[in-house]
């Protein structure tokens, strides 16, 4: 089973669209250890900031390497590649590409590869109006660990 976001009832996709969307990818590999406290920090970073910006695709994880679409508004996507780029918990990043869109190709936010790290349970108990930061967030969890 894949974690599917979706809030409300309804998908992702069916929020409005803006008129510039943007299409972000990319495949990078897990820096450091690959354990359970730092794939969760990143799965739940993950959930909440592509909830919060509307932002549908997916993240898989396969053998400690990741592999990401995210489409949204150009401004959102923007930002949170941005965030991966300069994120120390990637190394060997290799950009597939921005796109310009017209409609969205995905109708929601999928994480794949992360079932056995955290439930579907973790990620509906995120609140995604809650804005810690992914290192105390990471911090916290790895004190529990």
């Amino acid at each position: 089973m894949q974690n599917t976001a979706q809030h409300s009832g309804e998908r992702l996709s069916d929020q409005p669209r803006s008129s510039s969307l943007l299409r972000f990818g990319y495949r990078s590999e897990l820096a450091g250890p690959h354990s359970v406290p730092v794939l969760r920090a990143i799965g739940h970073s993950t959930w909440r900031n592509n909830q919060r910006y509307q932002i549908t695709g997916h993240l898989t994880l396969q053998d400690g390497r990741f592999y990401q679409v995210m489409e949204g508004v150009a401004e959102a996507v923007a930002l949170l590649s941005a965030s991966i780029l300069s994120d120390p918990r990637h190394h060997n990043i290799v950009v597939e590409g921005y796109q310009a869109l017209s409609e969205r190709q995905y109708p929601d936010w999928r994480l794949i590869g992360f079932d056995d790290i955290m439930p579907m349970s973790d990620l509906n108990a995120i609140d995604i109006k809650s804005d810690p930061s992914s290192v105390h967030y990471l911090s916290s969890i790895q004190k529990e660990g």
